[in-house]
């Protein structure tokens, strides 16, 4: 006795299933559109696109904090320090400002090395309506580094790793108190910014109008003066004692 071929119900009150149109009436097509879970789990997810840093013209409470607590800390370890100030836009460097940053302050780290200094460093871009895109660094350095400090510097800006344009006026040093420089590096803080820092730390800001945005990272701190190395030294401090 032949068998009857089952065909598949559909449950009282539910509507039957239709093929998609234009799909033939067996539901094969419908039958090879329907999606494959195991494809969709194992389909490579494209990463997202970075976003561009924002522009700020001023400087933030938390960044001055963390300025402040750097430089307390190198200040009570090394007495000597020197300023500079570079103009990035002459400068014209071929690479971003962040690439000459980070090559410079290598070069930085290795002249520490060779005259017996902490590698204490921190830096703050401004962007000025006269002098375009400047960076204020300042840097442990031995009281005698006047002269070598000015001429290693030039060399380093016109060598091979920044090649940079060195033209007049746009490389200044000095010595000078790390309290000074941060009092006059966090200027564009907002004012109301400026009341809150004196009633926390008791540090006087004459807040000044930012001469521009500053696009990217605004200031930069040596890992030697950094939160992990502060903590780690001052829990080696606690076992000593």
């Amino acid at each position: 006795m032949p068998c009857k071929k089952m065909e598949a119900k559909t449950p009282r009150g539910l509507p039957k299933p239709q093929a998609p149109r234009g799909a033939p009436a067996d539901g094969t097509l419908f039958a090879t559109r329907t999606p494959d879970i195991i494809s969709l789990v194992s389909a490579p997810i494209l990463p997202r696109k970075p976003r561009p840093p924002a522009a700020r013209p001023h400087m933030t409470i938390n960044e001055v904090m963390r300025l402040v607590e750097a430089i307390r800390y190198g200040a009570s370890r090394w007495p000597y320090w020197r300023s500079i100030t570079i103009n990035l836009t002459l400068l014209d460097a071929p690479q971003t400002n962040e690439q000459t940053m980070r090559r410079l302050l290598d070069h930085l780290r290795h002249w520490q090395e060779r005259k017996d200094c902490p590698a204490y460093w921190l830096w703050v871009r401004e962007q000025g309506g006269q002098l375009g895109d400047h960076v204020h660094i300042l840097v442990a350095a031995p009281p005698e580094a006047t002269g070598n400090l000015s001429s290693s510097l030039r060399r380093w800006l016109r060598g091979p790793s920044i090649r940079g344009e060195v033209l007049p006026k746009m490389l200044h040093t000095r010595q000078t108190s790390p309290g000074g420089w941060l009092t006059y590096v966090v200027k564009t803080v907002t004012p109301v910014d400026a009341k809150a820092l004196y009633q926390q730390i008791g540090i006087r800001i004459v807040p000044e109008e930012p001469g521009g945005p500053v696009v990217g990272q605004r200031i930069g701190i040596a890992r030697a003066i950094g939160p992990k190395a502060r903590q780690l030294n001052c829990n080696t401090d606690v076992v000593r004692t």
